[in-house]
């Protein structure tokens, strides 16, 4: 069984942990205000609008993608460790 696919598999969900987690620390969360549209007066910037991409885009990695990650890692390991004791 190769473990290297497991593993680069959980290193990306972890990595994609981290990215949000950074991007939190920095307070880039407060930039998601903007879909709201609570104050109409105001337009976002593009450095504010940068900064809510990045955000979403690290949320929905978090949220969608490290899920998938982790769940394909544990099956790649259920299957190998199958085919092994059949084999």
């Amino acid at each position: 069984m190769s473990t290297g696919v497991p593993v680069r598999l959980v290193a990306c969900a972890a990595f994609m942990a981290a990215v949000f987690a950074c991007c939190h620390v920095a307070g880039l969360r407060e930039t998601t205000s903007f879909l709201c549209r609570i104050d109409i007066t105001s337009q976002p910037t593009r450095w504010e609008l940068f900064e809510l991409g990045l955000y979403l885009a690290s949320y929905l990695g978090l949220v969608l993608v490290a899920p998938i990650l982790a769940i394909a890692a544990a099956l790649y390991v259920g299957v190998a460790r199958v085919r092994g004791l059949t084999a």
